[in-house]
């Protein structure tokens, strides 16, 4: 993950001293910054896919997932409030 952000903060242009300005994918030059974020998002979106998944795992994944999970919850859990981030309680970085 922090090579992610680190292209992320090239892209950005961000404490940086050379921001990525392009990217060459199956040779075609991509310059437009949304368009670099959605390839980025696409090739992580490839990468984490199922399809990469093993056919011995694919296979433990289907039989596990048949079985019915019994939680039952007040959605008062802290992962189930809403996320906010708050600026000024993060160090800066250089």
């Amino acid at each position: 993950m922090r090579k992610i952000w680190n292209m992320i903060h090239k892209i950005q242009g961000k404490n940086v001293k050379q921001p990525i300005k392009h990217l060459i994918v199956h040779g075609q030059t991509i310059s437009q910054l949304p368009e670099i974020a959605n390839t980025i998002a696409n090739t992580i979106s490839y990468n984490s896919s199922t399809t990469n998944y093993s056919p011995r795992f694919q296979q433990h994944e289907t039989q596990s997932e048949q079985h019915a999970i019994y939680f039952t919850s007040d959605n008062t859990e802290s992962y189930n409030h809403p996320i906010q981030l708050n600026c000024h309680n993060y160090p800066k970085t250089r």
